[in-house]
């Protein structure tokens, strides 16, 4: 069973990661806005999921198979719920690898590809999907809405992916701003793992700043999101946005498009060591952030003590698109 999805017309024109401008085809009747189903940004403009298959059938991606079709990456299943897939390739198609974050719930999808195959952030995109036609958004009072977080991180100035998860909360109250309502939010507890996922380092938490919601869509408008570095410091920046799914619109899915400055993560553990002679010397350890979580998890207090973990801004800029599904 392979579920289809159109593009929504509403956030009309939207910078692709490649620098050129797409703007939505609109399959619905204008008479119905909330009867669109999907919203696209970046490069990508359809996304299919076939769930007989287990496979994400994507569009508007150059070099990544004739027929887009992704299949899931069994040494990856799951980013903190959203599945992994990659990009089909044989001798002669799909000669660039692309990676898609994909989620599906009982009334949406979201979903965020990008490839690292490109000395430069490359293309790719994101989805947010309705699983039905007709949304009715709440009419009065305030919600959190909770969820996950996925997404795929490229580079400036060199190929290479990173996959990130974390935790979404979003804080809605329909009745202020008059007529639009207010939707704020953040990302917390983000992590950024290699494809094979081994965690390489957390990351600070992405602010959803205030923006608004137009009723007769369902759409979270786009608005602005942002990062800060431990000393204040500002980081990452870019934009959210999504739709109100179900029924009653008690999911939320969306994405994220932010960037900004690579930071690296150090650790390093001084340890004591003794030479042939019996004399004493300290000795710097470079240890994995895998590592680290390993002598967190166990409580180890000495070596916790010894630990100095440092971050510095690199020369290169790192691009995250993310997705997110939510509930009330």
């Amino acid at each position: 069973m392979i579920r289809k999805f159109i593009a929504l017309s509403a956030f009309g024109t939207i910078a692709a990661c490649s620098g050129g401008e797409f703007l939505f085809d609109d399959g619905t009747d204008d008479t119905d806005p909330a009867a669109a189903t999907a919203a696209y940004t970046g490069d990508l403009n359809k996304l299919d999921y076939d769930a007989d298959n287990d496979q994400v059938v994507i569009n508007n991606l150059p070099f990544d198979g004739p027929d887009g079709v992704y299949d899931r990456v069994a040494a990856r299943t799951e980013i903190d719920g959203f599945g992994v897939f990659r990009s089909q390739q044989t001798a002669e198609t799909g000669q660039r690898t692309y990676y898609a974050v994909f989620r599906e719930t009982d009334n949406g999808a979201a979903a965020a590809v990008g490839t690292p195959n490109y000395v430069g952030f490359g293309f790719g995109g994101g989805a947010a999907i309705r699983n039905n036609s007709v949304t009715n958004v709440p009419t009065e009072g305030e919600y959190v809405y909770t969820g996950l977080y996925g997404g795929v991180r490229t580079f400036s100035d060199r190929g290479g992916i990173e996959l990130v998860e974390g935790d979404v909360l979003l804080e809605v109250d329909i009745n202020d701003f008059d007529e639009t309502g207010a939707v704020e939010g953040r990302v917390t507890n983000r992590v950024t793992y290699n494809i094979n996922g081994v965690p390489l380092q957390p990351l600070p938490t992405i602010i959803f700043a205030t923006t608004s919601i137009t009723a007769n869509t369902g759409v979270l408008e786009q608005g602005a999101a942002s990062t800060t570095n431990s000393d204040g410091t500002a980081r990452d920046s870019g934009t959210y946005e999504g739709l109100f799914v179900g029924p009653d619109g008690e999911e939320i899915v969306g994405t994220v498009n932010i960037s900004g400055t690579f930071v690296s993560y150090s650790i390093i553990e001084t340890i004591e060591v003794t030479d042939d002679s019996g004399a004493i010397a300290e000795q710097e350890l470079q240890l994995s952030y895998e590592t680290y979580l390993a002598i967190r998890a166990a409580g180890d207090a000495e070596r916790l003590g010894r630990i100095e973990i440092t971050e510095t801004n690199e020369d290169f800029q790192v691009q995250e698109l993310g997705a997110f599904t939510t509930a009330d």
